[in-house]
């Protein structure tokens, strides 16, 4: 069971893996053509895209990739359920798209562009309609054919990206290049999932629309307010209360922080709703996720907030220094809210989300009201106190949730071990990366000392069975595993 889950996590980890790094090579090509100031408002018109996806989709795709596990047994009916979710991802895209040209008719601008709307309303509803197309690909386990695809866009939006910056464009230039790179995803993400499922000349009965319907809305208010604790809503606050360049800030350490803290956990989380949804021996599961995922971002974390100072001055020149210390705001949050994903995870499989809707809203408001006290005076680093610290109770309360809801144990002792090494190891690499400079040494050799102690200060501590060390040590001298359903 342990090495089912680490090849599916493998194999996401290269899906993960190579979306982190085209968004960062877009990041960095953005950020050094535009300067602070319109890279803000490049950052927030691409921000109104993904919220406009969020609201539009909300529990849907989830519920989708749920009943795409169920269905693997029954062709007919996977295929069936395939269509439904198509008609419905056009349906809901066009809710989108329609939304955002209305809103540009009215007179709305951003960033003081008029067609700034009209643009990301195309890439609203690519982005709704390859939302679907995502969750039947994940339900079935298709990671492989999502490495492809990631690879595919990641290039071409890099070598658009790269004539935008040689043309002289401007921020909204580098939006129609994301909008692009969501045009050509959805389409070739339709093509696979209809590929992996067949086709279909009709959609589901009414009956099982009437239930996924069902299924869907019961998740989607849940959805909705998981936005504002978990993507990012204080955004919209910042872009009111300060600077576009705070925004840019906020904005880039936020995408700096989920790339390399967050993209080793995914390639876990990325599997567990799939794999919980069928599972026998779900605490099991539960507790050997959470742990790996801690394993990974923690120490990455720790490496992040060492390096904070050189990693934003190489990466996106010296006009973004200031985003140093909000980067490690959201480094150190981060490491420990991405094991919510495993809690949370751990409630939809088992069909018992109602149990998070007021805890969730009052995580929500608690947002918001942080964001409202600390953004005016203290910006960039005021959002990203108040995400993390609403980001970290609404963690806890996932955990609880877990433990006395589910009756399932969690490895609060690792946990804590992990996350005191981690801190410790941080604390270090900072004190020896800030007396080396902001320089390229600097950041080359507090990376490496720091991810050496973390690592090797882990791997023979408690926190890791013999069993993991030994699977560890299988998949670094492997030269493939074995490659999993395709």
């Amino acid at each position: 069971m342990r090495r089912s889950l680490l090849n599916q996590a493998w194999l996401n980890l290269s899906a993960q893996m190579v979306a982190s790094i085209g968004a960062l090579v877009m990041s960095v090509i953005v950020s050094r053509s535009l300067g602070p100031s319109e890279t803000g408002r490049y950052s927030f018109a691409t921000y109104v895209m993904l919220t406009s996806v969020t609201v539009c989709t909300l529990g849907a795709p989830l519920a989708a990739l749920r009943w795409t596990a169920g269905y693997q047994s029954e062709p007919g009916r996977l295929a069936e359920f395939a269509y439904t979710t198509r008609r419905l991802g056009l349906l809901l895209g066009a809710v989108a798209a329609t939304g955002l040209l209305a809103a540009a008719g009215a007179g709305i601008t951003l960033g003081d562009s008029r067609p700034a709307l009209a643009v990301i309303a195309v890439g609203a509803a690519a982005g709704v309609f390859f939302a679907f197309a995502s969750a039947v690909i994940a339900g079935l386990a298709r990671y492989a054919a999502l490495v492809k695809l990631n690879a595919a866009v990641s290039v071409v939006q890099i070598a658009a990206a790269v004539g935008v910056a040689a043309a002289d464009g401007g921020f909204l230039a580098f939006v129609g290049v994301v909008v692009g790179g969501s045009l050509l995803q959805a389409a070739a993400g339709q093509i696979i999932a209809r590929r992996a499922v067949g086709r279909a000349s009709q959609g589901l009965g009414p009956q099982q629309r009437k239930e996924f319907r069902t299924d869907s809305l019961e998740i989607s208010l849940i959805s909705l307010l998981d936005a504002v604790v978990f993507q990012r809503a204080e955004l919209f606050l910042l872009a009111a209360f300060a600077a576009d360049s705070e925004v840019a800030l906020y904005a880039l350490a936020s995408v700096l922080a989920v790339r390399l803290v967050g993209f080793l956990p995914s390639a876990v989380n990325g599997v567990l709703l799939q794999r919980f949804s069928s599972t026998t021996d779900l605490e099991n599961q539960v507790f050997l996720a959470m742990r790996w995922v801690a394993l990974a971002a923690m120490p990455m974390s720790a490496v992040v907030i060492a390096t904070a100072d050189p990693l934003c001055r190489l990466l996106f020149g010296d006009e973004f220094a200031d985003m140093a210390p909000v980067l490690r705001v959201v480094a150190a949050f981060s490491a420990v809210t991405v094991l919510s994903v495993a809690a949370s995870s751990a409630i939809y499989a088992e069909r018992r989300q109602r149990t998070i809707l007021p805890r969730i809203a009052a995580c929500a408001v608690l947002n918001i009201a942080l964001a409202l006290l600390l953004i005016p005076p203290m910006g960039a680093v005021g959002a990203a106190l108040a995400a993390g610290a609403t980001q970290v109770v609404a963690t806890l309360i996932g955990f609880r949730l877990v433990t006395r809801e589910l009756g399932l144990q969690l490895p609060h002792g690792d946990l804590r071990l992990i996350g005191a090494v981690s801190a410790v190891i941080a604390a270090l690499g900072l004190f020896l990366t800030t007396s080396l400079g902001e320089g390229i040494v600097a950041l080359v050799v507090g990376a490496a000392a720091t991810s050496l102690a973390a690592g090797l200060s882990l791997l023979f501590s408690p926190a890791v069975t013999p069993e993991e060390r030994s699977v560890a040590w299988q998949m670094l001298r492997s030269r493939r595993l074995s490659p999993g359903p395709r």
